[in-house]
């Protein structure tokens, strides 16, 4: 095999599998590993990659949610997760209107918590809590029956504040809150 060394050709000592044996490896190493780490923050993101998924609005904002409607659900909320989307958020339904807590365990980025009560208002936003506020325990202001986190100064980018109203999809409505 050839190479232009200073202008004129120079012979490469060696074989092509001594050349291109170590390179296909190392191109199956980093395939393999990139695989792997897609897999793992496929896994640990939420709804970053997710389509076909909710989206709530509130005024003009349009935010692709998950859902978390299950005590279980809703005590992991988005703790362990890498990230969020931009417009994409966790939306929390609660079995009553309360003074719901959010507290940040396990949480790896800056979140807002947007709380709707069951007109659909949102009756507070309690902007860029922090992971290092554990174990703080965030409630709202006024009784929430629902609540969205967003990531970190959203509802301050979009000028969400108290009093917007919410629409939600008919199907994340508790049955109690179904006009009838």
């Amino acid at each position: 095999m050839y190479h232009i060394g200073r202008g004129k050709f120079v012979c490469m000592k060696g074989n092509l599998q001594e050349i291109f044996l170590p390179a296909i490896f190392g191109v199956m190493v980093v395939l393999l590993v990139g695989s792997y780490a897609y897999q793992y923050l496929y896994s640990k993101s939420a709804i970053l990659f997710e389509t076909n998924v909710p989206v709530i609005q509130i005024d003009n904002v349009s935010i692709r949610v998950a859902v978390a409607s299950t005590t279980g659900d809703r005590a992991r909320g988005l703790s362990g997760t890498v990230s969020l989307g931009g417009m994409s958020g966790m939306f929390f339904v609660f079995d009553k209107a309360d003074y719901h807590g959010i507290w940040m365990k396990d949480m790896r980025y800056p979140i807002d918590v947007i709380w709707i009560d069951e007109s659909f208002n949102v009756v507070d936003v309690t902007a860029n809590l922090r992971p290092e506020s554990y174990p703080e325990v965030f409630e709202p202001i006024e009784k929430a029956r629902f609540a969205i986190e967003t990531n970190a100064l959203f509802t301050k980018a979009y000028q969400i504040d108290v009093g917007d109203k919410v629409g939600i999809p008919e199907d994340l409505i508790p049955e109690d809150l179904k006009k009838i």
